[in-house]
């Protein structure tokens, strides 16, 4: 038995229609009220026209059952709840269950509305059932709730089933069939000589009694039916949704590896590795035939670094599915991170015979020939894939994996309507005065190099003192360093933000974060400390009582929060996430004040300006854009960079800015003309850059797909390099964060789970 936890109601009891004993009676005054908690009415075009039944919630998305023949023609469908409050949906995202007359809709409320529980066992003649619905009437609808016994078990057209004695009438239709506990057993469809039609077709069921379907059929068709819908909104974007549905699937059916898989390319999509890994591997163990499963098990390693891995998964499902164009154009990569440059062109041509027209197979081609070193072919396949892209029409996987790669985003603003026939087979499967910069245009920039330079061997190495080494004990992903120089921060893979005092000591753990804290900020006077994390959250913290003050995150909202920044009085945070949005929030009352525009995609990073009044945001649309915090305007748009923007930071005078990218690449930006100033390359990936004094610029590096890392020193007036911190004791793992200290030291961290502070002469 489903179970879901019971809420108080919002309704009496409705008097019943028929006279028990005291104790049956007492029985269905509990059933008739838990009947008006979970039952809806289907409105189309302001019409009663049909019943169902709320049978979960994910989040604040509301699941409710019906029968399909109750859809009819109409442009307003609505979902009226218990306390009257109207909801609408649009028919296209209602979920058919085939030959059932059974269809699933869904709706959005912050409300708490209870839910039915389900029993999904045999049920047998002479059986005590009820019935609930609304009627039509001339005044709208009318509740009604009525009593009766299981009299026939016949199976009939389109999964009806169960007969019953109970008095029933049209606008009933999709109501519950509860048992004597309450619970739901099955829904109502046709009342005696009702005929109803469905799909063009005419239906009259056997006459005599009531019919309903069993709640069981339901529960066996419907996960991978909703697991469709929710490849349809991978395919929109809608990651928050499609986790949602897939949720969905997975409580009528946790082993569905439909739902399973589905939300693993979901996490993938928004960056969470660890559970798209997680998801996928659970998948695999219930069907290991399932070869979009590995696919995106493989591209989630390959991400991480482990390239070995990823092509284990990528081989099983080409043995899976020969023709797997996606699966060789994924091991070509990992195979020439790797440097099997021979087998990785090979795959890559394969990618492309098999699917000469679809643009990921060139996007894959174009990565390889750019490891290898073929710049101009490399530049012409990207060329190829962008192409293709304007009138391909990818699937809900496609566009996750590809929304999931910071080395591969080209997706387009739009995309074409589906072809709904692709989607692959499961079983195949700073207060200062200033100029106001300049209008929103396209930065003046050098033309970009044709491909990325990864090498760190032409710059000089730099042998800093390492003075402190501190310890988390996980990896850390994001770091601050407060003004005052009194503490440093870090942020966990696990979620949890660590805080240092000036002597080294961990002082404090908040650990109310799920899930990796992305971004930092500490307050101007250094009392307060922000965090943004995959959980969707961001969080202000009081640093001196170690105590967390708020939570911000709207309703409904789960997106990733990337990035976090306070204004300099302390009174705003910004938040950056996942779908681009920059969010500002009032610090005193957690009230979101106003959203910008933000990114395509995402927001990756945030700097407030040294004279508080402009917020600079970077994106995976690879720009950078300043913005009027008063006005909320874009007065600047800085372009130049060819991959996603990780990270930016002003001077301490707010005349430049620095940015880099994922491919290590670090710009150099006059902030009052827009134009560049200076562009430095090495590196394999950058992850965090730091803008300190004497026009030093630190950026945190990954060196090689083994998961190296260094950090390089850039001189910002100049454009030369500083050196390269290659190793400390022990040698530097990736570094995912920089940020200089208030004396002048600098503080890295990163993947090895250790934080170093070094003396910068």
């Amino acid at each position: 038995m489903f179970s879901n936890q019971w809420i108080p109601g919002v309704l009496g009891a409705s008097a019943l229609v028929c006279v028990m004993p005291s104790v049956a009676q007492a029985n269905a005054v509990r059933v008739a009220e838990t009947a008006e908690r979970v039952t809806v009415r289907i409105e189309v075009n302001g019409q009663a026209e049909g019943s169902g039944v709320i049978i979960n919630r994910q989040g604040n998305t509301y699941y409710v059952l019906t029968a399909q023949h109750v859809l009819g023609a109409g442009n307003r469908f609505e979902i009226v709840t218990p306390d009257g409050e109207k909801h609408p949906f649009n028919l296209t995202d209602a979920v058919r269950l085939g030959d059932l007359d059974m269809a699933m809709l869904s709706f959005n409320s912050s409300r708490r509305y209870q839910t039915a529980d389900i029993e999904t066992t045999s049920v047998r003649l002479g059986t005590t059932v009820y019935v609930a619905g609304w009627r039509p009437t001339e005044r709208g609808a009318r509740f009604d709730f009525t009593v009766g016994q299981i009299s026939s078990i016949d199976p009939q057209a389109q999964g009806y089933e169960l007969g019953y004695s109970n008095i029933t009438s049209q606008g009933m239709s999709g109501g519950p069939i509860l048992d004597d506990n309450g619970r739901l057993i099955g829904m109502h469809g046709a009342g005696e000589g009702q005929t109803f039609r469905l799909d063009g077709q005419e239906y009259r069921l056997k006459e005599g009694i009531n019919w309903g379907i069993p709640i069981r059929e339901f529960i066996q068709g419907s996960a991978s039916r909703i697991a469709e819908r929710g490849r349809e909104k991978l395919r929109q974007r809608d990651y928050v949704g499609a986790i949602a549905d897939f949720n969905q699937g997975l409580f009528f059916n946790p082993n569905s590896v439909e739902a399973l898989t589905g939300r693993a390319y979901a996490h993938f999509a928004q960056g969470n590795l660890r559970d798209a890994i997680s998801d996928a591997s659970s998948a695999i163990s219930n069907d290991s035939s399932f070869s979009v499963a590995y696919l995106v098990r493989g591209a989630s390693y390959a991400l991480q670094g482990n390239h070995s891995r990823a092509i284990e998964d990528y081989t099983r499902a080409i043995e899976l599915r020969s023709d797997f164009a996606e699966a060789h154009g994924l091991r070509a990569v990992s195979r020439a991170e790797l440097r099997e440059y021979r087998d990785a062109n090979l795959d890559a041509a394969r990618g492309i015979e098999l699917a000469p027209d679809n643009p990921f197979a060139h996007f894959r081609r174009s990565e390889v020939r750019y490891l290898v070193g073929e710049l101009d072919a490399a530049a012409a396949d990207q060329r190829q894939g962008e192409s293709l892209m304007a009138s391909f029409s990818p699937s809900g996987y496609q566009v996750a994996l590809l929304e999931g790669n910071p080395r591969t985003e080209r997706m387009p603003a739009s995309l074409p309507e589906p072809n709904l026939g692709s989607e692959p087979s499961p079983r195949d499967r700073d207060n200062r005065p200033a100029t106001p910069p300049a209008s929103d245009r396209q930065a003046a920039a050098p033309t970009p190099a044709t491909g990325p330079s990864r090498s760190i061997s032409h710059l000089p190495e730099a042998n800093f003192p390492l003075e402190q080494t501190l310890e988390a004990g996980e990896s850390i992903h994001s770091l601050a360093v407060s003004p005052n120089g009194a503490w440093i921060a870090g942020g966990g893979e696990d979620g949890t933000v660590y805080v240092w005092d000036r002597e080294g000591n961990l002082v404090t753990r908040f650990t109310e974060h799920s899930q990796r804290v992305n971004d930092l900020d500490f307050s101007a006077d250094s009392s307060f400390l922000a965090s943004a994390s995959s959980d969707g959250t961001a969080r202000l913290w009081n640093v001196g009582s170690r105590n967390l003050i708020r939570t911000l995150r709207q309703d409904g909202n789960s997106q990733s929060a990337l990035a976090v920044a306070f204004s300099r009085t302390g009174q705003s945070i910004m938040v950056g996430r996942r779908n681009g949005s920059i969010e500002l929030w009032d610090s005193r009352t957690g009230e979101m004040r106003t959203s910008l525009g933000g990114h395509l995609r995402g927001t990756t990073s945030l700097a407030i300006h040294p004279n508080g009044r402009w917020l600079a945001s970077s994106g995976s649309d690879r720009t950078v854009k300043i913005w009027d915090l008063s006005s909320g305007e874009a007065l600047q748009t800085l372009t130049g960079h060819s991959q996603t923007i990780f990270s930016i930071a002003f001077d301490e005078t707010g005349d430049r800015l620095a940015s880099c990218d994922f491919d290590a690449v670090t710009k150099i930006w006059d902030v009052q003309t827009g134009a560049e100033i200076h562009e430095n390359r090495g590196g394999w990936a950058a992850h965090g850059l730091a803008f300190g004094s004497n026009n030093l610029v630190a950026v945190a590096l990954q060196t090689n797909s083994a998961g190296d890392g260094a950090i390089a020193l850039w001189d910002a007036e100049t454009g030369n390099s500083r050196g390269v911190v290659l190793s400390g004791v022990p040698a530097l793992r990736t570094v995912r964060s920089v940020r200089f200290n208030a004396d002048g030291s600098l503080v890295s961290a990163g993947e090895d789970g250790l934080v170093r502070i070094w003396n910068v002469p």
